[in-house]
């Protein structure tokens, strides 16, 4: 669930921060992406193209309990590895884990962390893309999310809310509440296959 709230969320985060890009992005759940050996690579939860370009690679790492299983070096080295690969502007490894202590320690908070409170982004200095040699701005990222899932239902409310203002439609709580289970519906039909990705 963290996974498809967390989806739309991004997504609409992008949007309403690139009102320019709105007719020329699109959201796309579990594509395939090819490897630079040619084969398929499933890597990539969801991304954002514009103009038919990839620009956003987003893979998340969730779990039920996350205080009780922190994201480690390895799988987190073996995410960015792969994500890195592929040709997109931004490679972000989202989680809702708490970094472990091992990987905490080589990490650094990003210089431009998102404006909410709750969501911390890092780069891993040590981590694949990480080094000095990839320019900042194409550096991936680790960005953690400590809140709680009704506090993540709650942002994604507030901004249909946003859009719906913009658009002079209602902008009644219950309307935007109600909004959210049909994003999330969607955006979980595309990852199982049944809608369109």
């Amino acid at each position: 669930k963290y996974q498809y709230m967390a989806t739309v969320e991004q997504f609409l985060q992008h949007l309403r921060d690139s009102p320019e890009l709105i007719a020329r992005t699109t959201l796309v759940v579990e594509p395939v992406v090819v490897g630079p050996d040619g084969a398929d690579d499933d890597i990539v939860d969801f991304g954002f193209l514009t103009d038919g370009e990839a620009t956003h690679h987003f893979q998340v790492k969730a779990s039920l309990e996350p205080s009780r299983n922190p994201l480690q070096p390895a799988p987190a080295r073996e995410a960015l590895r792969r994500l890195v690969t592929h040709n997109a502007s931004s490679a972000v490894l989202y989680t809702n884990k708490p970094l472990s202590p091992d990987l905490l320690s080589g990490a650094i908070v990003a210089v431009d962390p998102p404006t909410q409170p709750g969501i911390t982004s890092f780069t891993w200095p040590a981590g694949p893309g990480g080094d000095a040699s990839t320019s900042p701005d194409r550096r991936p990222r680790i960005t953690v999310d400590a809140r709680p899932l009704r506090a993540v239902r709650d942002s994604i409310a507030n901004l249909v809310r946003e859009f719906r203002k913009q658009r002079g439609r209602s902008q009644g709580v219950i309307t935007c509440s109600l909004l959210v289970p049909i994003m999330l519906d969607r955006v979980f039909g595309a990852a199982s296959g049944s809608d369109p990705s």
